[in-house]
């Protein structure tokens, strides 16, 4: 039956083109390159803003903490003056109790006066502290929410990761190939460090142990290379 075996080479053929993988004309990986090094350069302005963005928090973490210095000193420097002030006040009070216990006949007013004097002083001199701390306060009320502002762009790692995906294929190949150099020699590392512990700290377990570090020592310089190649790309 001609007609039937048509439609069943036609079915198979169309099967055929069904299961063919696309392959992308030169215009397509073009384009997709194109795409590729333009999210890239998107993400790498990011990571610049994140990192001024980090600078900036440093900064302002060092000036609250400049703030915070001077609130101290401002503190210091007001217990330094009124401390001859409350002294001379416990002065008088000592001697008005004596005064009165002994029933002193008349009393001295001019203490009386003078305790009024100093207790104003005293009034003045917390009054211009909290005025001082007040304006220090409110400088850093500012600088904490800059100072939060500026942590919430901080974080890279999640552009790093973005930036490690969309990289060339073989840099990508390279830096896995790296990572897991490093691991496993991480791996022998602990293992030599097992059988130091079983066996006892002979000097072969120790240069075993000498050449594990150094190997893993290696690896990780590799690896951080390779990741920089691709973040740099």
């Amino acid at each position: 039956m001609p007609f039937v075996r048509d439609i069943d080479v036609n079915w198979r053929n169309q099967r055929e083109v069904q299961r063919a993988p696309h392959v992308p004309s030169t215009g397509e990986l073009a384009a997709r390159e194109e795409r590729r090094l333009a999210r890239r350069a998107e993400i790498k302005l990011e990571i610049a803003k994140a990192q001024l963005a980090d600078r900036r928090r440093v900064e302002l973490k060092e000036a609250i903490e400049v703030i915070n210095r001077k609130k101290e000193t401002l503190a210091n420097e007001h217990m330094l003056a009124t401390a001859p002030i409350q002294h001379e006040l416990s002065t008088i009070e000592a001697q008005q109790i004596a005064a009165i216990t002994s029933r002193q006949s008349p009393v001295d007013r001019s203490l009386d006066e003078r305790r009024k004097t100093l207790l104003k002083d005293v009034e003045g001199l917390n009054r211009d502290l909290e005025v001082a701390i007040e304006v220090e306060d409110r400088l850093l009320a500012k600088l904490w929410q800059d100072h939060y502002e500026a942590a919430k762009l901080c974080g890279t790692s999640g552009f790093q990761i973005e930036l490690v995906h969309l990289a060339r294929p073989d840099l990508k190949i390279i830096s896995q190939v790296a990572e897991s150099a490093v691991r496993w020699a991480g791996h022998r590392m602990n293992s030599a460090k097992e059988r130091a512990g079983k066996f006892g700290g002979s000097d072969f377990a120790e240069a075993e142990i000498r050449a594990a570090e150094s190997e893993v020592e290696r690896c990780t310089e590799v690896a951080a290379k390779a990741l920089q190649e691709i973040l740099d790309e």
